[in-house]
């Protein structure tokens, strides 16, 4: 099979048409400015609008003037029958005959003005067909400048690239011209706005992987040279792929002229390249361009859409001389420069081993093979930010590395230091780890820590423009050296700014404030499209990529598809593009460990020689998630956007502190590290303890037994209040209350798993707030705590105390809360001389108690009865302390008589609930809480002061105090075996 003929012709219709507009196209391409000179602008390439000519409006038609006429004929008969002249009735008719003259005068002249109104209207209305035809001709030259048709580049190789657009054709699209005016109801003007409106010969530019060409085998050829130039045309020296078995012919006759082409029978849609395909009808995967014989044709889109064009068609000998004067030539120097290049190399002959470079006006490296050989690639000079593209396993991690080593050997830690981020799997720099100049290394694993670095490299900005301004320079490579070059290098810039999104007005600061204070980025990325901003881009003068997926990726970087065609093998193979200067191949260099430690042995001798000092980070290391004590403070604060940390002291005396956080996220750690510090300053530590009942009544006693400045500690506040039922628990809030509004006093620090209202009132009060880890968001904000704030992975002790990000110092929690812990002191329970009296539940057995242990135990007396028992009761009475014993009913049956007694004798109760007890004693204060009645009753002694009194078997036992105690002592009674009662 042959190539037809009749392909070797451009057809009649399409020929005629070019022939129409390649002349402007040409004319408008040459004359845009020469390197130099001023484009053209936005502006002076937008059309003025034109405005339509008004149309002219036929006079009103002339109307006799019966009345003027009617008027002379009456005055001359009215003069003839009173003078009777006969000569008046000859005057009498000049009127009528004048009125008729001047109106018919009228008429004749209205219409001349309105013949020669039409012909000035329609000389203005050709004048602007003119206007709209050279309007057009400048749009339709504007757009085929943009993306030119096939014959434009056969006729001028330096047309612009047009982003991998392919034109199939010409079509009609709307216009850009705008009509102005008031003549647009004329028939005539609204067909020329019509005509304004529609923009005919319209270059249609498809961006596509494959297109398939479909028709008579006598246009479908013409229509297939037209796109292998427009294929070729953006990067001359790939391959050219045809697919279809009506392009076997014409694959080998493009070989014939040293074409490399590849065919291939069939299409696969999952090709990567781009394909030109023969085809018999529309295909799904494919922008389909269906040409009929007389020409015209139609585009139709994968997604079904569908749009009239006229295919463009150019002839087989201008397609040969196309070929062999431009495509031939590429792809032979191509091969030349593939074949120069080797499929690997080693970093190590490429470095120079003094490491003494100087950064003020230089950053170069060399880590990679060109076809001229080594090539070097200078920060400073080319840059000042690189962008790098490539696909998994094509070798970014390599090129980084290489890069980084390369950098490290030629310049000394003091003028250039490096920054890494790895935001694909944490593993990128280990190796480079070792260098001095590396100054940090974060990962993707590391919660927040890229959001603390980048926040400190704005620090560094701010910090860095200071030390110029001191200076008295406006770039560091004017400050003699007195600051380093930073070098930022990223690896998955998508992932980073993907999980950080606020971290892309970062970079763009950087990136344009970068080149004067010595900050360079180099950004990795897999899929370069869509993911860095054009302020960011328009930074980045260099420009790497290594193999790509996608055609548009490379375009991104390059402006080409080439990197889209770099194979697999061998690994590293890239290409670059410099500035404006054109696109090169390279290899990438693999640096070794052995390479790379030999570079970080060399510069560590040389400081240890020079007894320099250790190089000082721009920022602070991330805060530890096990920090030990360290003398009077309790917590490390993180403020990374000032470049430092520094230690959390105490509250004050008088100031108060709140840590709220879910359960095990540090609260008690917290307390008890502020518990140390304290001790640790020799200030005075008080700590509640976990029972309801002791803290009532330390907090009681705390304003006369503790001086002022004593740090009061409270865990579980929350917890501690719920124990006790509502009178007891308002009664500890209102003593805490009062402990917080007492100025210069004491320093509370409580601890609470969430505020709930009683507890928001207590928190309003205090001058910090320790937020530590919740469990949602939702809690977080409950807890006072801003959204920004918010995070899931919070270890033990990390929290934000205000704004800051700290991290609480570990201890032995428990143990320091309990060296500090209350004491419970213990004595015999002993009945006074002048006996008691005892409200409970279980009399009798309490009855026999006393008895047996020689006391005179009797009955509730009747009201102003004496001691003696009531009568019918047999009590026995032996020699002992008196003991009045009675349940609740019967006290409150016989009304004053607990009153009367208890101003005299003690009082017990066991078992006696506290609105029970509000009955019987009306003016006492609340009486502490009695969480557990099996355990504790109470001693009323008659001055109106309470003790607890510990029972055993429902008896009294002992008397149970609560003190501070001393630091250290801890509760040894508890445990102890019970004293028989005396």
């Amino acid at each position: 099979m042959t190539v037809p003929a009749a392909a070797t012709r451009v057809h009649p219709a399409t020929a005629e048409f070019e022939q129409s507009t390649s002349e402007l196209v040409l004319r408008h391409h040459h004359e845009q400015p020469a390197e130099g000179m001023v484009a053209e602008t936005p502006a002076a390439a937008v059309e003025p609008p034109i405005r339509l000519p008004s149309a002219p409006v036929p006079p009103e038609p002339q109307q006799l003037p019966a009345i003027a006429m009617i008027a002379p004929m009456v005055l001359g008969l009215t003069l003839f029958f009173v003078i009777g002249s006969p000569y008046l009735l000859m005057f009498m008719l000049f009127g009528p005959v004048l009125m008729l003259a001047q109106t018919f005068d009228r008429k004749i002249g209205g219409r001349r003005r309105m013949r020669r109104k039409r012909a000035e209207f329609e000389a203005e209305l050709e004048r602007v067909e003119t206007e709209v035809v050279a309007a057009h001709q400048r749009l339709r030259a504007r757009a085929r400048a943009a993306h030119p048709l096939a014959r434009d580049l056969l006729t001028c190789e330096l047309l612009p690239n047009t982003e991998g657009a392919v034109v199939v054709g010409t079509t009609t699209v709307p216009s850009e011209l705008r009509i102005e005016g008031s003549g647009q109801d004329d028939p005539d003007c609204e067909r020329v706005r019509r005509a304004a409106q529609q923009l005919t010969g319209a270059p249609l530019a498809v961006t596509a992987a494959a297109i398939a060409v479909t028709g008579a085998e006598s246009v479908m050829y013409g229509a297939a040279y037209a796109l292998i130039v427009q294929r070729a045309h953006h990067a001359p020296g790939k391959t050219i792929n045809l697919a279809g078995e009506a392009f076997d012919p014409l694959a080998r006759q493009l070989r014939s002229w040293g074409v490399r082409v590849k065919w291939q029978r069939h299409y696969r849609p999952d090709a990567s390249e781009p394909f030109l395909i023969a085809a018999s009808g529309p295909l799904p995967d494919a922008v389909s361009l269906m040409v009929r014989t007389d020409g015209s044709a139609v585009v139709q889109w994968p997604d079904g859409k569908r749009v009239a064009a006229r295919a463009e068609t150019i002839g087989v000998l201008e397609l040969r001389q196309w070929l062999q004067r431009v495509v031939v030539p590429a792809q032979r120097q191509a091969d030349e420069r593939q074949a120069a290049i080797p499929d690997s190399c080693e970093l190590n002959p490429m470095l120079c081993g003094s490491g003494a470079g100087s950064s003020a006006t230089e950053l170069a490296a060399q880590f990679a093979i060109a076809a001229s050989g080594p090539l070097v690639i200078d920060l400073v000079r080319d840059g000042p930010h690189a962008v790098i593209g490539g696909t998994t396993g094509s070798g970014k991690s390599e090129l980084l590395v290489a890069w980084v080593t390369a950098l490290a050997d030629r310049y000394s830690a003091e003028s250039c230091q490096f920054l890494c981020l790895d935001f694909k799997g944490g593993a990128t720099f280990d190796a480079v780890q070792q260098l001095p100049h590396c100054v940090g290394i974060v990962t993707d694993l590391d919660e927040g820590e890229a959001l603390r670095v980048l926040a400190s490299l704005q620090a560094e900005l701010k910090r860095r423009e200071h030390c110029l301004r001191q200076l008295g320079v406006r770039d560091i490579a004017e400050a003699q050296g007195r600051l380093a070059r930073l070098v930022v290098f990223v690896d998955e810039y998508q992932a980073l700014v993907t999980d950080h999104p606020q971290l892309t007005e970062v970079f763009a600061d950087i990136g344009s404030r970068g080149r004067s204070l010595g900050i360079h980025l180099v950004l990795c990325t897999q899929r370069p499209t869509g993911v860095f901003r054009e302020a960011l881009l328009a930074n980045c003068a260099l420009r790497l990529s290594l193999r790509v997926e996608q055609p548009i990726d490379s375009r991104t970087l390059l402006g080409i598809e080439d990197a889209a065609e770099l194979p697999i093998t061998p690994r590293g193979r890239m290409l670059y593009r410099i500035g404006s200067g054109s696109v090169g191949t390279a290899q990438v260099a693999r640096a070794t460990a052995v390479d790379i430690a030999e570079v970080a042995a060399r510069e560590n001798h040389r400081r240890r020689s020079e007894c320099l000092p250790e190089i000082v980070r721009p920022w602070q290391p991330a805060l530890g998630n096990d920090i030990p004590q360290r003398g009077t403070t309790w917590a490390t604060a993180d403020q990374p956007e000032q470049q430092r940390q520094w230690q959390l002291e105490l509250p004050r005396p008088g100031d108060h502190a709140l840590i709220v956080g879910a359960p095990r996220s540090g609260k008690s750690t917290a307390l008890a590290s502020m518990a140390r510090a304290a001790a640790a300053a020799r200030r005075p530590v008080r700590w509640v303890g976990h029972s309801a009942e002791n803290a009532y009544e330390l907090l009681a006693q705390l304003p006369t037994a503790s001086a002022a400045g004593d740090l009061l500690l409270i865990d579980d506040l929350d917890a501690l209040e719920q124990q006790l039922e509502e009178p007891h628990r308002t009664e500890l809030l209102e003593r805490i209350t009062r402990l917080l509004r007492q100025p210069g006093g004491h320093s509370v620090v409580f601890a609470s798993t969430r505020l709930n209202g009683s507890l928001q009132r207590l928190g309003s009060l205090m001058s910090a707030v320790l937020r530590l880890a919740t469990h949602s968001k939702q809690e977080w904000l409950l807890n006072g705590g801003e959204t920004r704030h918010f995070s899931g992975r919070f270890v033990p002790g990390r929290g934000r105390w205000h704004d800051l990000l700290v991290q609480v110092h570990s201890c032995h929690s428990e143990t320091e809360l309990q060296q500090r812990a209350p004491v419970l002191r213990h004595s015999s329970f002993e009945v006074p001389q002048s006996g008691c009296v005892v409200v409970a539940r279980q009399t009798d057995r309490l009855s026999q108690w006393f008895a047996e242990a020689g006391h005179d135990v009797s009955g509730v007396p009747k009201p102003g009865a004496a001691m003696p028992a009531a009568p019918g009761e047999q009590v026995r009475v032996v020699s002992g302390a008196r003991v009045l014993i009675g349940d609740p009913e019967q006290w409150q049956g016989t009304y004053g008589a607990l009153a009367r007694e208890s101003r005299q004798r003690p009082v017990l109760a066991i078992g006696v609930a506290p609105a029970q007890w509000r009955t019987f004693f009306r003016d006492d204060p609340l009486p502490p809480p009695i969480l557990d009645p099996r355990e504790y009753g109470l001693w009323r002694t008659p001055n109106g002061k309470f003790r607890r009194v510990r029972l055993r078997d429902a008896l009294p036992w002992q008397f149970c105090e609560v003190d501070w105690g001393e630091t250290g002592v801890i509760d040894q009674l508890a445990t102890e075996t019970g004293r028989p009662c005396k």
